[in-house]
């Protein structure tokens, strides 16, 4: 799993320079695994204040890289962010909702521009 925060939306026509976006991107061996209505996304922002509690909606993965135990399945999505990014360690936690004993959990670190 990766993720990664940005303003706007770079290269596209709707970019307005200033919406707060987090890209995730999920690989697994299964459809299952990679299909991003499967996972809750919780974001706790620099304050400690839950930002975002939200499921992602289904899309059908990619078969990306294959070997001779099968191959991975991806796909990438996003979710705007209530609030402005600012400087401070975010806390992204992916909860899978088939067994939510499958957590991933991200910190990011973001700096202020100088």
């Amino acid at each position: 799993m990766r993720a990664c925060a940005v303003t706007g939306a770079p290269y596209a026509l709707d970019d307005d320079g200033k919406t707060p976006v987090l890209y995730t991107i999920l690989q697994g061996p299964t459809f299952e695994d990679a299909d991003p209505g499967n996972w809750l996304l919780v974001v706790t922002g620099p304050d400690g204040s839950e930002l975002m509690h939200e499921r992602f909606g289904h899309k059908v993965p990619d078969v990306g890289m294959c070997s001779a135990y099968g191959c991975r399945k991806v796909s990438a999505t996003h979710a705007i962010v209530p609030s402005p990014w600012a400087a401070g360690a975010y806390r992204l936690r992916y909860v899978y909702a088939n067994d939510t004993r499958i957590t991933t959990v991200i910190t990011m670190r973001l700096t202020a521009n100088p």
